[in-house]
């Protein structure tokens, strides 16, 4: 029996879209679009990245060397793949409250799910990184990186400066290749701390050239309960509980009271009988 304002902080991640996309494309399908990085709003991430770098030996060909990674590193950058979700902040301590909690964010609620008239997705978090995994390992032979995203100030990460000469890179892709992967934390998994309220878990590939531009990972069986904002339209509220009850997970509505989110039974609105917790709707 699923109650969302029990679940163990951490054990969930939390997606906040549109309705036409969490219904007709998500649902539907059972998978999962990955976005680039030039879709993202951070600054930092949706701009090409000019590296610091020093050398050993002949300057005229260590500069080309330095020129040619910098084509190569940000050549990988716009290869990859992300799909981003909400995970409940790791000070919560008392999973009960909707302080701090992946489905309980305004700011979230507003800018990406047309303002809370939208959705919020819930997955499993264990469940959703097996599905990630196995269907993007079928598809590109590579298992995704995924993890908290870190916030930090403004700019790159200042240990991020490529190297050449003797006992440092030779300017080749695989020397290139090499250096991302051994910084993809900071490469893929750092944003402006402006953003850090969103608690972003990421799931984050790159794509092989040959592979095309778009990928698309299945979500399995990992979907946990669907949320709608508070403005969701009252008429479309008994095809969210017919498509929910199709796929065996919980329909809930979202009700904003004295700053908090109440997670309700999607059918019922407003007053005490508005007031049904999560544990009697499942």
């Amino acid at each position: 029996m699923f109650d969302l304002t029990r679940a163990e902080p951490g054990s969930l991640l939390f997606h906040y879209t549109k309705s036409h996309i969490a219904f007709d494309e998500i649902l539907r399908t059972s998978t999962f679009k990955f976005s680039g990085l030039g879709e993202m709003r951070d600054p930092l991430e949706n701009r090409q990245w000019y590296l610091p770098g020093g050398w050993w030996g002949e300057g005229d060909s260590a500069l080309a060397q330095f020129g040619q990674s910098g084509v190569t590193f940000n050549k990988v950058r716009d290869r990859a793949r992300l799909a981003a979700f909400s995970i409940d902040r790791e000070d919560c301590a008392d999973s009960r409250a909707p302080v701090g909690r992946g489905w309980a964010r305004a700011s979230m609620w507003e800018h990406y799910a047309e303002n809370h008239a939208g959705v919020c997705l819930i997955f499993d978090r264990e469940a959703l990184i097996d599905a990630f995994t196995l269907s993007i390992r079928a598809q590109i032979e590579l298992d995704p990186y995924h993890r908290r995203v870190q916030y930090v100030g403004l700019g790159m990460p200042e240990d991020l400066v490529m190297v050449f000469g003797d006992g440092y890179m030779d300017g080749s892709d695989s020397a290139v290749y090499e250096f991302i992967e051994s910084n993809k934390d900071g490469i893929f998994f750092q944003k402006a701390e402006d953003w850090a309220s969103e608690s972003e878990y990421r799931f984050l590939t790159t794509l092989p050239d040959e592979f095309g531009d778009e990928l698309f990972a299945s979500i399995g069986g990992s979907l946990r309960a669907v949320l709608v904002g508070e403005n969701f339209p009252d008429w479309s509220r008994p095809q969210v509980q017919r498509i929910c009850d199709e796929l065996g997970v919980p329909a809930l509505g979202a009700r904003w009271s004295h700053g908090q989110l109440i997670p309700m039974s999607l059918m019922r609105r407003g007053g005490n009988a508005g007031m049904q917790t999560t544990r009697d709707a499942s």
